[in-house]
């Protein structure tokens, strides 16, 4: 009787501790909110999917999108992405959607490497983890970093402010929360670039990379057999820019995507920016709010509109 009650209480203490295990890592993500989303998104209800790293998420409102044209679209990707992780978050998406294109934008393309792999966590960190997901971290960090794939692990605390932290764990109390972000993944960016800084980056030399961009088209080579496995419409998009430079950028390396476009039979839908202004920009590489509506509504009425389902 004495063992059957100890075993009781071990599996409770099991129960309970992997309870509070999960909650805290569900506090201490760091998912972006498209992905977070993403999961509670009906199964094959999305018809087009922008996918890239930033310059991706903070250009396209699918809400515009889907007011313009009859179809569901919705922003995904993960800060600093290159094609590698592309492929990786497009297996994923299509366990639970089944979308008529994929617009990938170029950009993912032009990092020969991430900017920072912990930025994968905006990826990874989303729902559980799965065999893609373990797949591409085993890819960019070293087995005895393993602990880090739970957010709890890695976390620091500030403890001289701990608000955030607080506020996080009362956020994340209700694991049964079903309401989304209406905005389906699109990163709203309000900053304005400043003259000083427009005039200062056009002075910025461009860094020379020794780098190449052979790991990125065998990935990008996968997720074109993966569009065409599946009955995907694979574009292009490239989205407006000043300038690429500086040493932030060490790993970008120009993809030429225009010669891959055409011998893949792949549309490309280049935003025509030749009319934006510095206000329209947050910074050098990012449009800001102003700037992604205006290209949210140029990449349906130029581009997108002739495409739709």
């Amino acid at each position: 009787m004495v063992l059957i009650k100890n075993w009781i209480r071990f599996v409770c203490f099991c129960v309970v501790s992997l309870l509070l295990f999960s909650w805290l890592n569900t506090a201490t993500s760091n998912a972006n909110q498209g992905w977070e989303d993403f999961y509670k998104t009906p199964n094959n209800s999305i018809d087009v999917v922008f996918l890239g790293n930033s310059l991706n998420f903070e250009t396209f409102q699918p809400q515009i999108i889907n007011d313009l044209i009859p179809i569901n679209s919705y922003v995904l990707g993960s800060s600093g992405e290159n094609a590698v992780v592309s492929y990786y978050e497009l297996k994923e998406i299509l366990k639970y959607q089944k979308p008529k294109a994929i617009v990938l934008e170029t950009f993912a393309l032009d990092l020969s490497d991430l900017l920072a792999p912990a930025l994968m966590y905006e990826f990874i960190d989303s729902s559980n983890l799965n065999v893609n997901k373990l797949s591409l971290w085993f890819k960019y960090f070293p087995y005895n970093n393993i602990y880090s794939l739970f957010p709890i692990l890695r976390l620091r605390v500030d403890w001289n402010h701990p608000e955030k932290f607080l506020n996080d764990l009362a956020g994340s109390a209700n694991f049964f929360n079903k309401t989304t972000d209406p905005k389906k993944g699109y990163i709203a960016n309000a900053r304005v670039l400043l003259p000083d800084e427009y005039e200062a980056a056009l002075e910025t030399p461009t860094r020379e990379s020794g780098y190449s961009l052979e790991n990125n088209t065998r990935y990008l080579d996968k997720i074109l057999k993966l569009s065409q496995e599946n009955g995907i419409r694979l574009f292009f998009s490239v989205v407006p820019t000043i300038k690429i430079a500086g040493d932030q950028f060490a790993f970008y390396v120009p993809f030429d995507y225009a010669t891959y476009a055409r011998e893949h039979n792949i549309d490309i839908l280049i935003m025509d920016f030749s009319g934006f202004k510095p206000v329209e920009y947050a910074d050098t590489t990012h449009v800001n709010a102003f700037g992604s509506l205006i290209t949210s509504i140029q990449i349906v009425i130029d581009r997108l509109y002739t495409y739709q389902a």
